[in-house]
C-alpha cells in the first residue's frame, strides 16, 4: 500500500505522495497473545466502538506506546480514558453550558486574573509541546499531554473558578467565562487530530467560527515570557503546598469543609496566590514563617469554626439534593428538615445564609425520610420540594 501510493504519485507526475509514514503495530490481547478465534481472545471492534466511542480507542492507540510497537488491548484502560479524560472534559463543557448565558462575554485571553493568566500560559505550553512532537512525527508524545491538560483544566482551573462564575461580580464572571470559552475552543483544535469526534462537539459547543474544527487553523505557537514562567513555577509551588495541607487535614481527620483558623507556610506567596491557597485549604488566614516547616495547620476548632463547618456540610448536602432534583442555578426550592430541638436551633441560626447560598424559598421543619447528616451533637434529615 505504501509503495502503491508512491508509484501512483510518480506516474501521475506528482512526485512522492508522502514525506513520512507511520504504521500501527499489531493488536494483541491483554496478555500479549495474538488474537485468534480458536483461542477465544478476539476483541470485536463493533462491540467496543458503541461501548466506548472511537475517540477513546484512538487515544488509547496513540498513547499506550510508540506507534509501531505491538499493543496489548486491555478494555479497562480504554474505559478509564473515557471516564477520566473524555468524561472529565465533557463535564467542564457542561459546566460552561450551564453558566454561559449568565454573563455577556466573548472568547478572550486578555484577563489579568491570576487563574486566567495561569490557564492561558498552561494552554500555550500544551500548544508548543503538541506542535513540537507532531512536527517530529512523535505522535505518542504529542498525544499524552492532552490528558494532563484536561486534569489541570478540570481539577484546578474550573474548580478554583467556580465561585467566580457563580458569584455576584459580573465583570469577573465574564472574564472567567470568556477565558474558559477561549481555552476550550483552542483545546478543541489542538486535540482534533487525536480525538476528532469529541473535538468537533467541543468546538461547535463553544461557538467555533469555522464549519468544522477540522477546517480551522492550527493554534499559534507562542514563546513563553519570563513573567509566564515565574507564574507557572509559583502556581506549581502553591499546588504542592496545598497537597501537603490536605494531607495534614486528612491526618488530623478534619474534612476540607471544616474551616480552620490559620495555615503557616515556610514559603512566601503574593496576595493572589496566597488567596488561592487559603481558599483551597479552607483556612481564615495565611501566615509566613521562614524557619518553619513547609506548612503547619492550626487544628484548634472554636465554637464559631465548628458552626461554620456545620453550615458548609449542610449546604453541600442541599446542593447535592438540588442536583439530583434537576434544579437549575437560581431556581427556588423549599427545604424540609427533620431534626431534634438542638438541630432546629442550629439550622435556625444558619437559616439566612443557607437560604441565600442554596437558593431556597423557605425552610420548613417536619418529619422526613430523606438524606441524613450527622454532626457532633445533633442529626438532620433533609428533603426538597
Amino acid at each position: 500500500w505504501f509503495y502503491t501510493l508512491h508509484a501512483i504519485g510518480v506516474l501521475m507526475g506528482r512526485g512522492a505522495s508522502y514525506k513520512n509514514v507511520i504504521c500501527l503495530g499489531h493488536l494483541l490481547d491483554k496478555k500479549g497473545k495474538k488474537m485468534s478465534k480458536s483461542q477465544g481472545n478476539v476483541i470485536d471492534p463493533w462491540a467496543m466502538l458503541p461501548k466506548y466511542g472511537a475517540d477513546a480507542l484512538r487515544y488509547w492507540m496513540y498513547t499506550v506506546n510508540e506507534p509501531g510497537a505491538s499493543k496489548n488491548f486491555d478494555e479497562k484502560v480504554v474505559e478509564e480514558i473515557l471516564k477520566k479524560h473524555i468524561g472529565r472534559l465533557l463535564n467542564v463543557l457542561s459546566f460552561y453550558d450551564l453558566f454561559k448565558a449568565s454573563a455577556d462575554h466573548a472568547p478572550t485571553r486578555e484577563s489579568e486574573h491570576v487563574l486566567d493568566r495561569w490557564m492561558l500560559a498552561r494552554l500555550d505550553i500544551l500548544i508548543r509541546t503538541v506542535t513540537e512532537h507532531l512536527e517530529a512525527y512523535q505522535v505518542d508524545r504529542a498525544a499524552r499531554p492532552l490528558a494532563d491538560f484536561i486534569d489541570d483544566l478540570s481539577t484546578w482551573y474550573v474548580r478554583r473558578s467556580r465561585e467566580r462564575i457563580k458569584g455576584d461580580d459580573m465583570t469577573d464572571r465574564a472574564r472567567a467565562l470568556g477565558t474558559l470559552q477561549y481555552v476550550l475552543g483552542e483545546f478543541a483544535t489542538i486535540m482534533a487530530p487525536f480525538m476528532p469526534f469529541v473535538s468537533e462537539h467541543l468546538y461547535r459547543s463553544v461557538g467555533g467560527v469555522e464549519e468544522s474544527v477540522h477546517l480551522s487553523g492550527w493554534p499559534e505557537v507562542k514563546k513563553q515570557t519570563k513573567k509566564e514562567a515565574v507564574l507557572m513555577s509559583t502556581m506549581a509551588a502553591a499546588r504542592a503546598v496545598v497537597s501537603l495541607g490536605l494531607e495534614a487535614r486528612m491526618a488530623a481527620k478534619l474534612k476540607v469543609r471544616q474551616p480552620l483558623a490559620r495555615a503557616t507556610l515556610k514559603e512566601s506567596f503574593d496576595d493572589d496566590i496566597a488567596l488561592i491557597i487559603r481558599d483551597e485549604l479552607n483556612v481564615k488566614e495565611i501566615a509566613h514563617d521562614e524557619g518553619g516547616v513547609a506548612i503547619m495547620l492550626d487544628t484548634h476548632l472554636t465554637e464559631e469554626l465548628k458552626q461554620e463547618g456545620e453550615m458548609r456540610e449542610l449546604l453541600r448536602a442541599v446542593q447535592e439534593l438540588r442536583k439530583k432534583s434537576g434544579l437549575r442555578p437560581g431556581e427556588l426550592a423549599t427545604l424540609i428538615v427533620g431534626t431534634n430541638v438542638t438541630g432546629r436551633a442550629r439550622v435556625s441560626e444558619m437559616k439566612e445564609a443557607l437560604m441565600k447560598a442554596a437558593s431556597l424559598a423557605a425552610i420548613e421543619y417536619d418529619a422526613v425520610n430523606g438524606e441524613a447528616i450527622t454532626f457532633d451533637d445533633f442529626e438532620v434529615e433533609i428533603a426538597l420540594k
